[in-house]
Parts: structure tokens; C-alpha cells; sequence
């Protein structure tokens, strides 16, 4: 989990309009971005008050997120998470959160062992900054380094979004 305060900004791609319900309510000011597999552009917003109460085991996002105004459960390719700002930021996570994946795509298919290492990899020079993050955490744990991927997708949408005061961000 991460919690930040503001300090800079960054830009998405979802039409402001585009953050309603299906009925065009927007109920508790909760939405669930739905993106397709490929991660195309074209996803959904819709509103998710009904699909987050039938997770009960997520409960705890409810409670965590609740003293915040504005709240969104993402499931992005293999994330789920849910974000909580006083800001309405949603069109500005959806850029940050290809991006991550992207660089975290691109780096794997470069070099594959990093995906299925059970050990720790030691980082590199020409490594990305976040991969060598990564590398250094699994050291630090004697773990592989895709031990560390939900905390870089993590910090990378934290950074990105750290322009909105009293940000939550969970990946489940």
C-alpha cells in the first residue's frame, strides 16, 4: 500500500464526462476501470458499487478507502487495484499504469530468465531504474525479483499521481 501528498502532476486519457456509471450516476463516486486484455485504450469506467460488494474479501478496500472522496477499483492485465484520493485522478491512471507495464514487458521479453527467477538477480547498469529496484529488493529478501512487481507498480503509479493530496493506492 502507499499513501502520498501532492507535489507534481501527469496527464491521462479519459474524458472527464467518461467517469460515470452506466446509468450515468456516479453513486459514492466509486468507478471500476475496466481494460481488455490487450490494454487497449478502449476501456470502460463503470460504476462498481455493486461489483466491489460482492467481493467480500476485499472489504478491507472499502474501509481503507473510505475517508477519501473519490475511489477506483482497476484491473489492468495481471493488477488489481484500488486507488483512494481526495482528487478526481481518474483520467490520470491509466497512462502511468500502460507505461509501468510496458517497460516491465519490454525488459522481460529482453530478458526472460528475470520473469521465472526463483533467486535474486543482481541489478545492472543498463537495467531501468525500477527493474533494478526490483533486483535489489529480491537480494534483500532471497527471493526472485518478480517478488517485488506489484510494490513497482506501486511506486510507479504513487509517483505519478503524488500531484493529488491524500493518495491510497492498493495492489491486491
Amino acid at each position: 500500500m502507499s499513501e502520498k501528498n501532492s507535489r507534481s502532476a501527469n496527464g491521462g486519457n479519459f474524458k472527464k464526462d467518461a467517469i460515470k456509471g452506466k446509468d450515468g450516476a456516479t453513486a459514492n463516486n466509486s468507478y471500476n476501470i475496466v481494460i481488455n486484455s490487450t490494454g487497449s485504450t478502449k476501456g470502460q469506467i463503470i460504476n462498481s458499487a455493486k461489483s466491489r460488494a460482492k467481493d467480500k474479501n476485499q472489504d478491507y478496500r472499502k474501509a481503507a478507502g473510505s475517508k477519501y472522496r473519490f475511489r477506483w477499483l482497476i484491473n489492468f492485465k495481471h493488477s488489481d487495484i484500488f486507488i483512494s484520493s481526495d482528487d478526481d485522478i481518474g483520467d490520470k491512471i491509466l497512462n502511468p499504469l500502460k507505461e509501468i507495464y510496458s517497460l516491465l514487458e519490454s525488459f522481460i521479453s529482453k530478458t526472460p530468465f528475470f520473469l521465472k527467477s526463483l533467486v535474486p538477480i543482481s541489478p545492472h547498469a543498463t537495467y531501468p531504474e525500477v527493474i533494478n529496484n526490483m533486483c535489489r529488493l529480491s537480494q534483500e529478501f532471497n527471493v526472485g525479483p518478480m517478488a517485488a512487481v506489484a510494490g513497482a507498480v506501486n511506486d510507479y503509479l504513487a509517483e505519478s499521481l503524488l500531484f493529488s493530496k491524500n493518495l491510497f493506492i492498493e495492489n491486491g
